[in-house]
């Protein structure tokens, strides 16, 4: 036997990591990354289209290059595998989904998300805003109370508010002071 029929016969132990689950199995050197992805898919349920195998930080492209090219020196070829299943893939493309008492809200390509015409009212609560204050002079106090009570009502700022333990009696829109990039005070309270 000379030495490219023993490298032929050579196999490798593939350690694949997916969501920290290890997935390791015996593979002959020879084996091309198209077989190494539809044993992944086999294992992880991730389709090939939806997979990103990933080698020592380097995301591989290449569907010719084998088990072996990738294990120079090495008996076992460490891949970790990014992806998400198609049962994932459609329970995002459901639409709208209720977590607690927050809604979800998937407003990518809509048309209007943000003109529900009513803003939401503050909930009474330990922590976070008590009310929203609107400038009473100004045009378009709607479009700037419902700015505000969305920002008030925002579950990441609510969050931070609970965490901290902070109250605040009002969230307030602010009269403008100064000129952008112009003057050494810019108060930007409402924009026009």
């Amino acid at each position: 036997m000379g030495s490219d029929d023993s490298a032929a016969a050579k196999h490798l132990s593939l350690d694949l990591s997916f969501k920290n689950q290890h997935h390791v199995v015996t593979m002959p050197a020879s084996t091309p990354l198209t077989d190494i992805q539809a044993m992944a898919e086999a294992k992880t349920g991730i389709a090939l289209i939806h997979q990103k195998l990933i080698h020592k930080g380097k995301t591989l492209t290449d569907s010719t290059i084998t088990l072996g090219q990738l294990g120079r020196g090495t008996d076992t070829v460490k891949l970790v595998l990014i992806g998400t299943s198609a049962a994932a893939l459609s329970a995002l493309a459901d639409g709208p989904k209720l977590v607690g008492d927050v809604r979800i809200i998937n407003d990518l390509g809509s048309t209007g998300g943000s003109d529900r015409g009513i803003a939401p009212i503050l909930r009474s609560r330990r922590h976070g805003f008590q009310r929203v204050d609107v400038l009473p002079h100004l045009p378009e106090q709607d479009i700037a109370r419902r700015i505000l009570t969305e920002l008030a009502s925002d579950p990441g700022v609510l969050h931070v508010m609970e965490k901290y333990q902070w109250s605040v009696g009002a969230l307030c829109e602010m009269y403008p002071e100064g000129l952008v990039g112009v003057s050494t005070v810019c108060v930007m309270g409402t924009c026009s």
